[in-house]
């Protein structure tokens, strides 16, 4: 800054300019709303992380029974009950984890199909006159 006959003259001001970040709007239906909304938050991994704790606690009663059939020795009700417990909590594990991969996947191929639609830019009420 200089000052000459008690005028100061001073660098030109610098001006910053920024723009609004592009917001997309996407148009999609009630029902694909639900469905993103309910993705990741449904019980299934939890359902499917207790089945194959269970399975795994029975474990041991499987095998212990698979090898008394292959010795040839009587069975006890209560060891097959523990066989038939081992087989519930594989198959609801099994199924639950299918289910809660396959929903997940559903999901984000419908927010991959959502983002890939044509996009139409609507303005923001800033920008309207």
């Amino acid at each position: 800054m200089t000052v000459e006959g008690g005028i100061s003259t001073a660098a030109p001001p610098t001006h910053f300019v920024t723009h609004e970040t592009q917001v997309i709007d996407h148009w999609i239906s009630d029902d694909q709303l639900m469905a993103l909304s309910r993705g990741g938050k449904d019980k299934s991994f939890d359902v499917a992380l207790a089945a194959s704790g269970a399975s795994l606690g029975f474990l041991q009663n499987f095998i212990t029974i698979v090898s008394e059939v292959s010795a040839s020795k009587a069975l006890a009700a209560a060891q097959l009950s523990g066989a038939f417990a081992f087989a519930i909590a594989v198959t609801i594990a099994g199924f639950s984890f299918w289910s809660h991969f396959s929903t997940k996947a559903n999901v984000d191929d419908l927010v991959n199909k959502i983002k890939s639609r044509t996009h139409a830019r609507v303005p923001s009420p800033a920008t309207e006159g």
